[in-house]
């Protein structure tokens, strides 16, 4: 179940270039990194959202929940983020970036386990930039997708902002085993802004871990700032859930979950019938 770090590093090496040219900023889209079982027996490990450490329910970014306790990981999960964290991963995240003395955040501040419910969105955003108990600079951020046979009409793809906000040029399906790397920076706009749309028992699974450095080029700018949330041309506050989802989210965590899967499944008959209908 382990990973080829000769062979990974190779990989990125030959990416290097594309890395630093892609548009709209620096980013990598990896498959085929991790052992399939493995990634499979990851994503049984997430518990029921309700149960995880955070939720978010403010507008700009809605039905998301996070886990970042080491203790509250089941054991492939704690194997793969301790991958993630080794030297020999580092070492090729360095070789894919170009950005040498990677640091590996311990705590998983901001990271860990992201699951997203039906109705949930995270707005188009640049993440903070500074480790708030280390003082660390956040340089890459990278994200892992565990979700099978994913289907697009859910929603659910990143979406790659260009600098000023003018239009999207890149989105990324959240399949299983789709690993994004890219540059953290002030401009490194992303997100997945529209309300999902999810059949009963379905959410949207990642891991996310954040790799920071003792510094950074000057060329990046210096000034501390946290998420900097952005709007969509012509979107104001469209992008934010529907009333509906937001009273979904909230009696899901006062509704026994046998009657939850009852509405979830007259939700998804409702939808079929009016697709059908169009």
């Amino acid at each position: 179940m382990g990973v080829s770090y000769s062979d990974l590093s190779e990989r990125c090496k030959s990416l290097a270039g594309a890395y630093q040219w892609a548009s709209p900023y620096p980013h990598a889209v990896l498959r085929d990194v991790f052992d399939i079982n493995l990634l499979k027996q990851v994503a049984t490990e997430f518990p029921d959202p309700k149960t995880m450490e955070k939720e978010y329910v403010r507008v700009e970014e809605y039905g998301k929940h996070t886990e970042n306790r080491w203790e509250q990981f089941g054991p492939a999960t704690k194997f793969l983020f301790s991958e993630l964290k080794s030297g020999p991963f580092l070492g090729c995240v360095s070789d894919l970036t170009g950005i040498n003395d990677l640091i590996a955040d311990p705590l998983f501040m901001g990271g860990g386990q992201h699951q997203i419910a039906d109705g949930g969105l995270l707005k188009i955003h640049a993440d903070f930039n500074k480790h708030t108990q280390y003082g660390l600079d956040r340089r890459i951020n990278l994200l892992l997708y565990l979700n099978e046979d994913w289907q697009s009409e859910w929603g659910g793809q990143l979406e790659l902002w260009d600098e000023d906000m003018s239009g999207c040029v890149e989105k990324i399906d959240p399949m299983m085993g789709t690993v994004v790397v890219f540059s953290t920076t002030s401009t490194s706009y992303h997100g997945h802004p529209d309300p999902l749309r999810l059949p009963p028992g379905v959410t949207r699974k990642s891991l996310a871990l954040y790799y920071y450095t003792n510094g950074r080029p000057s060329s990046e700018g210096a000034s501390t700032h946290g998420t900097l949330f952005q709007l969509r041309p012509g979107h104001h506050d469209s992008s934010a859930p529907t009333l509906g989802a937001r009273v979904r989210i909230m009696a899901d965590r006062w509704t026994p979950p046998a009657i939850r899967e009852t509405l979830g499944k007259a939700r998804l008959s409702y939808r079929q019938r009016h697709a059908s209908a169009h």
